[in-house]
């Protein structure tokens, strides 16, 4: 989870990589660590009392919560890739390649438009980004304009909301779009919403759930 975590922070403090960029917010994924941290501390009482007294039930439980922790917090992302966008979701992945992707909405989520239906990534809200310590020491508030930096400095690091992401996924799709006209991509002749299930979450989950009922009723 820890891991999972920095991953996600640095997913959204660093800037593109060449064929693949990965979004996620903070929130969930800091739920998940204090999550996991609660659920490895029961896993671990478990275990260690597992001779004297043991209770296969609440393992069962304690691992249901676990991959349900990852499944709801940690999986969801949007990534940006060469060839189009992926909306990672609980249990399903939504990809579209970038000449299918005709709008994107950000009011409450991201919601990617191809021709008449709209794909929405559960991983990104349209919560505002909190200020920057600096930015509440300056008496800074999201109404106010930044005050003057200089053209050279560095821009301040933006929080990822849903007009992050949406704006990150337009300006990728003009970047693919630049790409083909000038002949550095070939353009994809029959481009395809694919929408599919997640087997991993799906057999994790169920597995696990199954387990947890089993054993609670035997």
């Amino acid at each position: 989870m820890v891991a999972a975590y920095a991953q996600a922070v640095a997913s959204e403090q660093a800037g593109p990589t060449r064929n693949r960029r990965v979004f996620r917010q903070r929130g969930p994924v800091a739920m998940a660590v204090l999550f996991g941290v609660v659920a490895a501390f029961l896993l671990v009482s478990v275990v260690s009392a597992w001779d004297t007294d043991p209770e296969p039930a609440f393992l069962a439980w304690v691992l249901f919560a676990i991959v349900g922790i990852w499944a709801l917090f940690v999986r969801p992302a949007v990534v940006l890739q060469q060839r189009g966008v992926r909306l990672c979701n609980i249990v399903r992945d939504v990809e579209i390649p970038w000449p299918l992707v005709q709008e994107v909405d950000h009011r409450w989520n991201v919601k990617v438009w191809s021709g008449d239906r709209a794909y929405t990534a559960w991983a990104i809200s349209s919560k505002a980004p909190r200020p920057s310590a600096r930015a509440q020491l300056l008496g800074l508030t999201p109404g106010r304009p930044d005050p003057p930096r200089p053209a050279d400095g560095p821009a301040a690091p933006r929080g990822v909301n849903a007009s992050v992401v949406a704006e990150a996924i337009r300006a990728t799709r003009w970047e693919y779009e630049d790409a083909v006209e000038r002949g550095d991509l070939a353009p994809e002749l029959d481009p395809q919403v694919r929408v599919g299930w997640v087997p991993v979450s799906l057999v994790l989950l169920g597995a696990t759930l199954v387990a947890a009922l089993l054993l609670t009723v035997a």
